[in-house]
């Protein structure tokens, strides 16, 4: 549903642009930046009197954070996002429009950012809309895309009259380390899904949550996924895990073939509205005990910071006095 607003995440774009040369390898390819969601940079650089260089309109709100990459080659980095136009923007580092184009519904949002990546022939951009991911080349031709469940009979999300949304950002990474990448991608409708070459489905989930006075022998209704996952190698096999934090507050960990490596009820509890949300957060990967072994991070909307071993261990807590 189309807003209008100033854009004000291109000015941010524009430091990021002024202050780091092409030539530094600064590329931030997804959304924060790797698929562990690091959030940070090898990137160097004076940032002492930053000024705005340049600013874009799309003539509407931007929500989806940009990706930054050099997608066709040319040896300068182009700045890739979505907005509320229903539209992928490609803007070249100064700030003039190399291509754009609608992307599933015109006027529907996208909230999801890009991910970039190299297939190794060229570049490719992978983006959500309300019930689609797409596939495009670096000068916007779409290679393929593929449509999600759109069975709200058990959807716990809103509006019920319509397609799920999908707001989580898709990750693009070899999950068996069989040398070819995997898209995942997390839903509205309670699915993570896992899509190979030319959008050939693998293997999806479904997950469940229970609402107040509507539980059924299934286990209830679909519980909503839109925070974005992370993918990890938690148990050091040479396959990554997924990593992603349900609407009901369930943090749950996949195997790369979709079985459950282990999960933790956060914040679970029996939904009484549909659009109460609890798992809002993406978890961060990193070695924060220096011990060779990562630990899962996650903040929670009951206040909470938490910090989980490989194998799911709650470590520690931290209350922040506020959702998180």
């Amino acid at each position: 549903m189309r807003k209008t607003g100033v854009i004000l995440i291109v000015i941010v774009l524009s430091l990021f642009v002024s202050c780091i040369p092409s030539s530094s390898g600064a590329d931030w390819p997804m959304f924060r930046n790797d698929t562990m969601h690091s959030g940070t940079s090898n990137a160097t650089g004076n940032f002492s009197g930053v000024k705005c260089l340049w600013r874009y309109d799309t003539g509407s709100w931007i929500i989806s954070s940009p990706s930054v990459a050099d997608i066709d080659n040319d040896g300068e980095k182009e700045i890739v996002f979505g907005s509320g136009d229903g539209k992928i923007h490609v803007l070249n580092n100064n700030g003039t429009e190399k291509w754009n184009k609608i992307v599933g519904y015109a006027d529907y949002d996208i909230t999801s950012s890009p991910t970039l990546y190299n297939n190794d022939t060229e570049m490719e951009i992978v983006v959500t809309t309300w019930d689609k991911v797409y596939v495009f080349n670096s000068t916007g031709k779409e290679i393929w895309n593929y449509t999600v469940d759109v069975d709200i009979s058990n959807w716990t999300a809103y509006p019920l009259t319509t397609a799920p949304l999908i707001q989580s950002s898709p990750i693009v990474t070899d999950l068996n380390n069989d040398n070819i990448s995997e898209i995942i991608i997390a839903s509205w409708n309670g699915d993570v899904y896992v899509l190979g070459n030319e959008g050939f489905l693998p293997w999806n989930r479904t997950f469940y949550t229970y609402i107040l006075g509507g539980c059924d022998p299934i286990g209830g209704y679909r519980d909503s996924i839109c925070s974005t996952p992370s993918v990890a190698d938690l148990d050091n096999d040479s396959s990554s895990e997924i990593i992603f934090q349900t609407m009901s507050g369930n943090l749950t960990v996949l195997h790369s073939n979709g079985t459950t490596f282990w999960y933790y009820p956060i914040t679970w509890y029996e939904q009484t509205k549909p659009q109460l949300c609890q798992g809002v957060s993406s978890p961060l990967i990193h070695d924060i005990t220096m011990d060779g072994k990562p630990e899962v991070i996650i903040g929670s909307q009951d206040g909470y910071l938490y910090v989980f071993s490989w194998n799911g261990t709650l470590l520690w807590k931290f209350y922040a006095d506020g959702s998180i």
